[in-house]
């Protein structure tokens, strides 16, 4: 299941968390804490994409060049999300996949990072 996807993200920069919170906490926490609810019953990788995209959409935090990335990619038949504190999108993909992904990301600016889906969370070594 997850083993079998990668992660990629492309960064752009970085947004300010404290603006962000400062002036969109009560969106946050309503429409966030509904979604992660959702979540915790579907446990499916596709509707968390669905669902950050929105949650991003609601909160305004996505940027011109942060949609055309967006577009180029759904064009595609990929579902992406956003990472909330940075101009930054990521998308989940089977590992057959990756180099079209990263080949549609590499015309842009951006920072492109690749990584697995670590199943078991975060840990200290």
């Amino acid at each position: 299941m997850y083993t079998d996807y990668s992660a990629i993200v492309i960064c752009f920069s970085p947004i300010s968390t404290k603006k962000i919170i400062r002036t969109e906490l009560a969106k946050i926490n309503g429409l966030g804490g509904k979604m992660v609810s959702k979540l915790l019953k579907s446990r499916d990788q596709m509707e968390f994409l669905d669902m950050s995209l929105e949650f991003a959409r609601y909160v305004g935090v996505i940027t011109p060049k942060m949609q055309y990335v967006i577009d180029d990619l759904q064009q595609h038949g990929f579902k992406c999300g956003i990472a909330m504190f940075g101009e930054t999108v990521f998308t989940l993909v089977p590992r057959s996949k990756e180099f079209k992904v990263i080949k549609l990301l590499e015309k842009y600016d951006g920072i492109i990072i690749k990584t697995e889906i670590e199943k078991s969370g975060v840990r200290v070594s």
